[in-house]
């Protein structure tokens, strides 16, 4: 299988936690969707963003798609959706958000607009192309939110706690939704049972090292 991406002796660590990630060592191939779960503060989400180039490894190596993954540089095959959907919408309409992203690729027109109502089918919100963003349920932002990523085609998606702040009828949803994508990456979350429904693989963050789980 392919490799998407791959993490070898990776460390990164805060002022006050110096040591927060100690050789983490991860892959991820096609067909790969790995959960990440842990307490608070061990070092999750900073690990996605390490994934992400929003941060720079102390030491070891992030590469995607064989590319060395560089801090601050833009990689649009991995995408990336976060624990506050509020946070990643910015258009003034559903339509206008996910159609961001193709744009800013410079997809043609045409192909920014397959793509927008792509995205929005394969997540149920075409109902909601005209709304505002910001005036959406949470569930319904988070959907909107993935939409948005999906419209940029990457091929590898990382979630940050994607069930965060949902009522039971949006997890449902949600875990419907991952269940039929077939798009690799990685999700952390709080949530053995929900990370036990979507992912191939389940690994504890703990005390800076990687230990896999039975599912």
């Amino acid at each position: 299988m392919t490799t998407l991406l791959e993490i070898r002796d990776l460390h990164f660590g805060y002022g006050a936690t110096p040591s927060l990630l100690q050789g983490i060592d991860l892959t991820v191939k096609a067909g790969d969707r790995l959960g990440i779960i842990g307490d608070n503060g061990s070092g999750k989400t900073t690990l996605l963003l390490l994934c992400a180039a929003v941060l720079k490894p102390q030491r070891g190596t992030i590469t995607c798609l064989g590319q060395s993954v560089v801090a601050g540089q833009f990689q649009p095959a991995v995408g990336v959706v976060l624990q506050q959907p509020a946070d990643q919408l910015i258009g003034a309409t559903v339509a206008e958000d996910v159609a961001f992203g193709p744009e800013n690729l410079g997809c043609p027109t045409s192909e920014v607009q397959q793509r927008v109502q792509q995205a929005l089918a394969i997540t149920r919100t075409a109902h909601l192309a005209g709304r505002v963003p910001h005036q959406l349920s949470g569930g319904e932002q988070r959907m909107v939110a993935i939409a948005g990523v999906l419209a940029m085609q990457p091929q590898l998606i990382l979630y940050d706690e994607p069930t965060a702040f949902l009522d039971q009828r949006s997890c449902g949803t949600l875990i419907e939704f991952l269940r039929a994508d077939t798009t690799p990456g990685i999700i952390v979350s709080h949530d053995p049972a929900f990370l036990r429904t979507v992912c191939t693989q389940i690994l504890l963050l703990e005390s800076g090292h990687l230990h896999p789980l039975a599912l």
